[in-house]
């Protein structure tokens, strides 16, 4: 029997899951880690086009929640050896009854030439799990990386299809990728990558070049470009934005995306926007077969004159773009967004950014004072308040005992005496207690200013 290792990565009920396998077999370097987060960056949606994938999609949350219920079953049944919680004949048979109660309606989402495939998957002996949830065009990618076998590595590479399904039946995967390299000579490596579709059972070559050692890097986009597109949709293009300094909201179709993804190939309204800046929008031709730069600038507004004081701060200091001015400060134009910092002597230094702006703008920047961050103030008041209530709480204990000592002693004047004591020092406690919470909700609100 051949062991393996399961996937230890935490993927999604709702998605199809995609599997990485780790091969240092015969390969010179694990390609495994730089393909999951490639696929992370890219491959994130799986587009429904045909009715097989439909069908298969659409009992992919029965099947695995069945899987739940069979393993609760298993365990329940189990228990039945050492006599603890043993299942009676009577669950055994309700289980039976549900589990064919289940496959009726597990039928309706598969083709009748995958009802083989249907017993196969049906293991969950509970109707409750059974969910009706369907996907319409699209669903979420999940990724894991497999540790494999010498064996697996070997079978999968000779496309061996029952290695392949019981890789993906014990940990769950529909889509298994395998990379592989192999040495052919010191200048030259043959790349390969082979990908095992369980929704279709069965094995592509997805990449198969023999390159120079030197340039094999290079090959890593080809690898994801093709990748993406078999797991995607042949019909999709892949994107990436071009990196700014700046954080930007990208819209594809009026769609809110990614920075990097996939698209229907073809002609597309993009629209790019950041807090501050001018909005741009255009529209552009997304091609197959490679990763599409989607290219731009976005240029900042610019207003006349702004006004910066700090209220209550005297000789606060403003620094923009490496430029300090003394505060309040009179600016004939300036640009949004408008970063800037500013600082004063027993106040917190702050850093922020103007990005809805206006002619003839003023702006009040407030500072907070150095105090208001020790998180120790309004301890000295803590302490005294919970002080004076601990004592108050103590004087009542004593009213009640002198209390009920005057009505059952034969000597109650002393008793009443002390009860008159406790009874003024009560009411002379709880001013104090007043007093010190005062204090103490002063000194909170100013310690979280």
């Amino acid at each position: 029997m051949v062991s393996r290792a399961f996937a230890a990565d935490v993927m999604r009920d709702d998605a199809i899951h995609v599997g990485v396998v780790q091969n240092t077999y015969n390969s010179i370097i694990d390609m495994s880690p730089i393909l999951v987060e490639d696929l992370k960056k890219y491959c994130t949606t799986f587009f429904i086009e045909t009715d097989d994938e439909r069908a298969y999609i659409n009992a992919l949350l029965p099947r695995r929640n069945m899987i739940k219920a069979y393993n609760e079953y298993i365990t329940l049944l189990g228990s039945s050896s050492s006599g603890t919680n043993a299942a009676s004949v009577y669950e055994k048979e309700r289980a039976y009854k549900d589990a064919l109660k289940v496959y009726e309606d597990v039928l309706e989402y598969f083709p009748k030439k995958n009802e083989k495939g249907v017993r196969e998957y049906l293991v969950a002996p509970r109707e409750a799990y059974f969910s009706e949830f369907v996907f319409k065009d699209r669903i979420p990618v999940d990724y894991a990386r497999y540790t494999s076998t010498k064996f697996d590595v070997k079978a999968l590479f000779e496309e061996n299809h029952l290695v392949a399904r019981i890789i993906a039946n014990e940990n769950d995967f529909d889509i298994l990728v395998i990379p592989s390299s192999l040495v052919l000579s010191s200048t030259l490596i043959r790349l390969r990558l082979k990908v095992y579709n369980r929704i279709e059972d069965k094995y592509y070559t997805i990449f198969d070049k023999i390159v120079p050692i030197s340039t094999a890097n290079d090959e890593t986009d080809k690898w994801v470009i093709q990748l993406a597109e078999h797991i995607s949709s042949k019909s999709f293009a892949l994107y990436s934005l071009e990196p700014k300094d700046y954080a930007v909201s990208v819209k594809i179709d009026d769609e809110i995306v990614g920075e990097n993804g996939v698209v229907l190939k073809g002609e597309h309204k993009v629209n790019i926007s950041s807090p501050g800046r001018v909005t741009s929008e255009f529209t552009m031709n997304f091609e197959e077969g490679k990763i599409n730069t989607i290219k731009y600038e976005l240029y900042r507004h610019e207003y006349k004159n702004l006004f910066i004081t700090t209220p209550e701060v005297r000789n606060a200091v403003i620094s923009i773009d490496d430029k300090e001015f003394l505060l309040p400060r009179h600016f004939d134009k300036f640009e949004t967004p408008f970063n800037y910092s500013v600082s004063a002597l027993g106040y917190v230094p702050l850093s922020n950014s103007i990005t809805d702006g206006e002619d003839n703008m003023n702006y009040k920047i407030t500072l907070r004072p150095e105090w208001s961050i020790d998180r120790s103030f309004g301890e000295s008041e803590m302490r005294k308040f919970y002080t004076a209530l601990t004592v108050t709480l103590g004087l009542f204990a004593i009213d009640i005992g002198t209390k009920a000592f005057k009505n059952a002693s034969e000597k109650p004047a002393m008793w009443s005496s002390l009860n008159t004591m406790s009874t003024s020092l009560i009411y002379a406690s709880l001013g104090v207690v007043f007093g010190t919470m005062v204090d103490y909700f002063i000194a909170s609100k100013y310690s979280l200013y």
